[in-house]
C-alpha cells in the first residue's frame, strides 16, 4: 500500500516533491524558497485537498513535529548521480530516534532548500536522508537525475483540489497513515 518511490523536481528556488501509489494515494509538497511558503496536497481516492503554510506557521510545526539532530560532520563524501556530495550524520537525544546519514551537494543551486524541513542546519539539497513521520521510518535515496526542462505548472495547485485548514488536512493523512501502519 505504501508509495516506494518519490520524485522531486526542481526549477530556481523552487521544488516539489511527490510519492505516489496508482491512483489511490499521493502526497506533495511545493517549497518555495524565495517566498518560504509550504503547499501540502493530499489525494486519497477522490478526496483531494490541499493547504498553504506560510513561513511562521511551517517553522513552528517543524520545530513542534520534528526532533532536532545534533550533526557529526564528516570529512567523507560521495558521488551520488553524478553530483558531488557531503556527508553528515544526524544524532537525536531522543531514545528510540536512530541517528540518521544524510548525503547533500550543494551543487543543485536551491538557496536554503530545508529551511522547511527537519534538516534545515544542513545547506544542500538531500540526495540520501531518512525520516520519521506518521509512524513511518522513510529512507530517501537518489536514483537518476533528469536535466529536462521544468514546467513552471507543477508548481501550481490543480483546479480539481479543495484548499482546507492545514489541521484538517495533517489530520486525515495521520488516519489514513495509522491505518496502515498498524
Amino acid at each position: 500500500m505504501l508509495p516506494d518511490k518519490m520524485v522531486m523536481r526542481f526549477k530556481g528556488n523552487k521544488y516539489k516533491t511527490e510519492v505516489k501509489k496508482g491512483r489511490a494515494f499521493s502526497s506533495s509538497f511545493i517549497i518555495d524558497c524565495d517566498n518560504k511558503t509550504l503547499t501540502t496536497m493530499f489525494q486519497f481516492g477522490q478526496r483531494r485537498k490541499y493547504a498553504i503554510l506560510e513561513e511562521a506557521a511551517v517553522l513552528k510545526r517543524r520545530d513542534e513535529k520534528f526532533p532536532i539532530p545534533t550533526y557529526m560532520h564528516t570529512n567523507e563524501g560521495d558521488s551520488i548521480v553524478g553530483f558531488l556530495c557531503r556527508k553528515s550524520v544526524a544524532i537525536f537525544e531522543e531514545l528510540g530516534q536512530p541517528e540518521a546519514t544524510l548525503y547533500y551537494t550543494d551543487e543543485i543551486g536551491i538557496k536554503n532548500p530545508n529551511w522547511c524541513f527537519p534538516y534545515h542546519a544542513i545547506d544542500g539539497v538531500m540526495l540520501i536522508y531518512e525520516l520519521q513521520q506518521f509512524g513511518i521510518r522513510m529512507r530517501f535515496t537518489a536514483e537518476k537525475f533528469d536535466p529536462a526542462p521544468i514546467d513552471d505548472k507543477i508548481f501550481e495547485v490543480p483546479s480539481n483540489y479543495n484548499a482546507v485548514p492545514f489541521a484538517e488536512l495533517e489530520k486525515e493523512m495521520e488516519e489514513m497513515f495509522s491505518t496502515i501502519v498498524d
